[in-house]
Order: C-alpha cells, then sequence, then structure tokens
C-alpha cells in the first residue's frame, strides 16, 4: 500500500488534537460535476477544497491512498453524526473516502488498499472493530434531517472485511 501526503489546506479542517476512538467509511465521486470524470482524483481533491470538507484519507480506483489530513488532526468528514454513544464523530474518529459511487463497483486494489491501511490504523490507535462504521449509519434520518447515503450499495463489507483479515469487523452491517 502506497499513502501519499496530499494534504488539504488547513481552512479545510481542524489543526485541534484527534485521539481516535473509530473509524468512519465514506465514498465519494465527482460525478454530479462530471459524469465523465466522475473519479478525476484531482477533481475530487478540489471538491474539498471547495467546499471546505475533508476526511483523513482517499483511497483512489488503483490502490493508491492519499493522506488528505494528518490522522493527528480533526477532518469534516462526519458532519452531524452518532454511533455507539459518539456525537460527533469529526472529533473522535478518523475520516476514509473510497473513491466510487452507486455506479460502479469498487476495485479489488481499493478494497486490498483499504484493508491494510484500516488494520494498520487499528492496530496503531487501538481502535476495537466495533468502533468502525459507515456514514449511513451514523448519519441516519434520526440524526439529521438529510441522511447519508455513503458508501453505496455497490460496496462490498464482506471482501472488505476479508482484506483486513476479520470477518466480525462489519457482520452488524450484511
Amino acid at each position: 500500500m502506497q499513502i501519499v501526503e496530499k494534504h488539504l489546506p488547513t481552512n479545510c479542517y481542524s489543526t485541534k488534537a484527534l485521539y481516535p476512538k473509530g473509524i468512519v467509511l465514506h465514498h465519494i465521486s465527482a460525478k454530479n460535476i462530471n459524469l465523465n470524470q466522475r473519479y478525476d482524483n484531482d477533481l475530487i481533491y478540489k471538491i474539498f477544497v471547495d467546499y471546505k470538507v475533508s476526511a483523513h484519507y482517499m483511497i483512489l480506483r488503483d490502490g493508491t491512498v492519499w493522506e488528505l489530513v494528518p490522522p493527528t488532526n480533526q477532518a469534516w468528514h462526519a458532519g452531524k453524526s452518532k454511533f455507539r454513544g459518539e456525537s460527533g464523530l469529526n472529533h473522535t474518529f478518523l475520516g476514509i473516502e473510497f473513491v466510487g459511487s452507486d455506479l460502479d463497483d469498487f476495485t479489488e486494489a481499493q478494497y486490498d488498499a483499504g484493508g491494510r491501511l484500516i488494520k494498520q490504523l487499528m492496530e496503531k490507535y487501538k481502535i476495537p472493530s466495533h468502533m468502525i462504521t459507515m456514514h449511513r449509519i451514523a448519519s441516519t434520518h434520526k440524526v439529521r434531517s438529510d441522511p447519508k447515503l455513503d458508501p453505496s450499495d455497490r460496496f462490498d463489507w464482506v471482501k472488505l472485511s476479508h482484506y483486513i483479515q476479520n470477518t466480525t469487523i462489519f457482520n452488524s452491517f450484511l
């Protein structure tokens, strides 16, 4: 897994310290801007900058991982959110964006890189498997009026969990 530091400008995240308790998984694309360039990494990066939002990592279609925000800082990825007694997950959860959408399957390279990254983060920050969630679980209609739907149904949780080598992680979502 190759991790490339491609940090966003600091006006896209908080420089407050983050002590990760969990991980929120997302997907992102540029399909609403240009359908034919929906997986253009630079265009997606520009979306983060233009909207002043962020995530700690973005996993490209080829499996390359971009570190967008240092994992010691708070990214703005979860918005109004709640999971397992934690509210406002930007303050306590790492955010990982998979480049993808509801139009296509995610790639094997992404599952491999994502699995390795998640496993590494779990070990480094002592994150238990039950503290990994998806945006659609943390930001439902019970929490916000505009519930989030990512990652899409095209995301294969079973496959990712095999890459992490812990098949119990996503059992509650299957």
